[in-house]
């Protein structure tokens, strides 16, 4: 396991807010390609975009990649699916044990 360095926080905070920025496009606008935008489907989203704001903004605070990689984990699987970079980007350049991984 490698320590954590700024140029692998600034990387890890860089994913992680475009990843979210593509989320909140996908829920305001994609979503309603194959179905309806709704209320509840916006309140669905917005829990998950929370979320993972809440585990960057711990992240940073705390600089414990292993919390941020098992929040994303948390998420149901489509939510994880779309941070599927920021898990990989950990995993391959050794930011937590090996076995935590989950996209080995």
């Amino acid at each position: 396991m490698r320590k954590l360095t700024q140029s692998h926080k600034r990387e890890i905070n860089m994913l992680m807010l475009k990843t979210t920025q593509d989320f909140i496009d996908f829920s305001t606008t994609q979503w309603g390609i194959n179905r309806p935008i709704t209320a509840e489907n916006l309140q669905f989203h917005t829990l998950d975009i929370q979320h993972n704001i809440n585990a960057l903004v711990a992240f940073n605070t705390d600089n414990n990649v292993q919390n941020l990689h098992d929040s994303i984990m948390q998420q149901d699987t489509f939510v994880r699916e779309y941070y599927i970079d920021v898990l990989q980007y950990i995993e391959s350049n050794n930011l937590i044990s090996a076995h935590k991984y989950c996209c080995v």
